[in-house]
């Protein structure tokens, strides 16, 4: 049963749509790069990270599929227009709506232990990134006050971050020291809840990306604003 349904998943909502998509683009970081993104499906992208997930064969096809239309689903979305004209906020928005959507498929093709596994490795990889999900903020049953403070918090962190440019080891201290300030704002109890979510602690690879006769988006390498 569960076969079948998977291979129903693939004809109703990968198959047809990657039927008419463009060849898979491999050529430079484009808007994936440009612009960070913690999606579940950007994670499974990593040969590591289906690893650490234990993928199947048939899962792992069914992944590959939803990467190549996503990449599809982008090149039309931003195709003939510059995606900053509007500032970088609404890239990130527009790329956080379309990789939503393919992370609901995603959810379905993943076995319920496999996808608690991956939204583990998602919260370790975003970091303190995660404070701006709302489902997150609602997990950790953050107050209003607390809201406030970790945003004001966030904001001038992040500017002493950029502030220093090139400089990674003063980005570093910076980027230690405003978690260490942010953690400071919650209870045990939401501290404990934190550390759970996150489950047992995963190294992603230096360079993270797939083999070339696959289409994936790219990552960045280095050491992003939380």
């Amino acid at each position: 049963m569960r076969h079948f349904s998977l291979c129903l998943l693939y004809l109703l909502f990968i198959a047809v749509p990657c039927a008419t998509a463009q060849r898979p683009f491999r050529g430079g970081r484009g808007i994936w790069g440009a612009v960070r993104n913690d999606s579940l499906l950007t994670l499974a992208a990593i040969d590591e990270v289906r690893k650490e997930v234990r993928l199947r064969k048939e899962q792992n096809e069914l992944v590959d599929a939803l990467l190549v239309d996503v990449r599809a689903q982008f090149r039309k979305s931003f195709e003939g227009v510059n995606p900053f004209r509007n500032g970088v906020d609404e890239a990130r928005g527009k790329i956080k709506e379309i990789s939503g959507r393919f992370d609901v498929l995603l959810t379905v093709v993943l076995e319920p232990e496999q996808l608690e596994r991956l939204q583990q490795l998602q919260l370790q990889r975003e970091g303190l990134r995660a404070l701006d999900r709302t489902d997150f903020q609602k997990q950790l049953s953050l107050e209003e006050t607390q809201l406030e403070e970790i945003q004001k918090l966030l904001k001038a962190g992040r500017k002493r971050i950029q502030d220093a440019g090139e400089d990674r080891k003063a980005a570093q201290k910076h980027r230690a020291q405003l978690e260490t300030d942010v953690l400071e704002l919650l209870n045990d109890k939401q501290k404990e809840k934190w550390i759970a979510m996150k489950g047992k602690t995963y190294r992603f690879p230096e360079r993270e990306g797939r083999s070339t006769n696959r289409d994936q988006p790219d990552e960045p390498d280095g050491d992003e604003d939380p």
